[in-house]
């Protein structure tokens, strides 16, 4: 026992060090002398869940919640393995279970509000994270808490959580990126760990709710698009910017080479289940289309450009990658004013004439720009604009 002891504490250390793998053999040796070590099977579900092995570290931390159901930080911790799995409700009992044995678990309340908060119940995820920062000095908590209270109107606390949550962790890109909005000095683009953060969390539910709650149907008014000005022309090499899961893939099908690029890993692990897409490329979009050495002659970008304030290093990175006569298929929500702006939805929206003078300077021209609907909001039709460019 004392050996496996010092096993484990070895295995912590190298984990703690980002030495993974050793962390892996040494908890491994742990199991192999003794079977049913409770911080073993523990310890190695958890680093095999931050790796992304999720079904050994489910299988592991399920033998933990065996040797010991009344530990809340298993349960708790088993709760996060099945939200990134995509069992929302095994993650919500899970969850559940942790709280009832020990109220005070704050992960397992910022699990269950952030839960609420991909939900949109407002109320029950502000009420969550209240109880998480009261236990906890969690800096995401205080920015999730800062987003909830922004989208009930109510700057002041919102102002007040961001600079809570930057206080703690002066790197938090979507405190910041809020913080900005909310005292007029919008960023013009937000960090990259914002949006792959909320993707990351959204992935599992993502397409049921674009489609079932938003009304979203850009993928096939891009399609509409493709098919009335381009007939029959096939595309030898297709680039999906922002993939996402996948919901552009199958009307792309007809590409001899699909490629797909979004910043969030999650996203893309849905987009393989499709197998449509002959790679996948967890990457930035422009520093994707910089490092790429073949060109594209379709490059797509449906729902994409909401997250990007200034357009014209996108134009400048696709024109670069794309072969002469290619296309680009793009949509936009619609500013109110300005070239650009960034939205309390966290969105940007852009100016047609702005779209058309970025484009045009980096080398396209523009085929068509029509009005459209991009999605419902608040159940309220949001307007639009899809876009085909053509490289000159």
């Amino acid at each position: 026992m004392k050996k496996s002891s010092k096993l484990i504490a070895e295995a912590a250390a190298a984990a703690s060090a980002g030495m993974h793998e050793t962390a892996e053999r040494l908890y491994r040796k742990v199991l192999a002398r003794d079977p049913g070590n409770l911080d073993g099977h523990y310890l190695l579900g958890s680093l095999l869940a931050e790796r992304g092995d999720l079904p050994a570290a489910e299988k592991h931390l399920n033998i933990a919640a065996t040797l010991n159901p009344r530990s809340p930080y298993v349960w708790s911790n088993l709760g996060s393995l099945r939200r990134l799995a995509g069992d929302i409700d095994g993650a919500l009992a899970a969850w559940t279970r942790a709280i009832e044995l020990d109220p005070r678990s704050a992960e397992a309340w910022f699990g269950i509000g952030r839960i609420h908060v991909a939900n949109e119940n407002l109320d029950d995820a502000e009420a969550c994270l209240l109880r998480v920062v009261g236990l906890k000095p969690l800096a995401p908590a205080w920015s999730l808490l800062a987003s909830v209270t922004d989208k009930k109107g109510r700057s002041d606390e919102a102002i007040a959580y961001c600079r809570r949550a930057l206080e703690i962790q002066p790197g938090n890109g979507s405190a910041a990126f809020l913080l900005a909005r909310l005292e007029g000095r919008p960023m013009a683009y937000p960090p990259g760990d914002t949006i792959r953060t909320l993707f990351d969390g959204y992935a599992d539910t993502f397409e049921q709710h674009v489609t079932d709650k938003l009304s979203y149907d850009i993928p096939r008014q891009l399609q509409r698009l493709l098919a009335h000005h381009a007939g029959e022309r096939r595309f030898a090499r297709v680039a999906d910017l922002g993939c996402g899961t996948g919901l552009m893939g199958p009307l792309l099908a007809g590409a001899d080479e699909l490629v797909g690029v979004d910043l969030s890993p999650r996203m893309l692990d849905q987009a393989r289940k499709k197998n449509l897409y002959a790679r996948l490329v967890a990457a930035d979009l422009i520093e994707f289309l910089d490092a790429e050495s073949g060109s594209f002659d379709l490059l797509v970008a449906a729902d994409v450009l909401i997250y990007m304030g200034t357009l014209d290093a996108l134009f400048r990175a696709a024109a670069a990658r794309a072969s002469p006569g290619a296309l680009f298929a793009c949509s936009t929500e619609a500013a109110s004013e300005g070239d650009w702006q960034l939205r309390r939805s966290g969105r940007y929206a852009h100016a047609p004439g702005y779209v058309r003078g970025c484009a045009e300077a980096a080398g396209w021209s523009v085929v068509v720009q029509e009005a459209a609907q991009v999605r419902l909001e608040s159940q309220a039709p949001v307007a639009g604009h899809i876009h085909l460019l053509a490289r000159t």
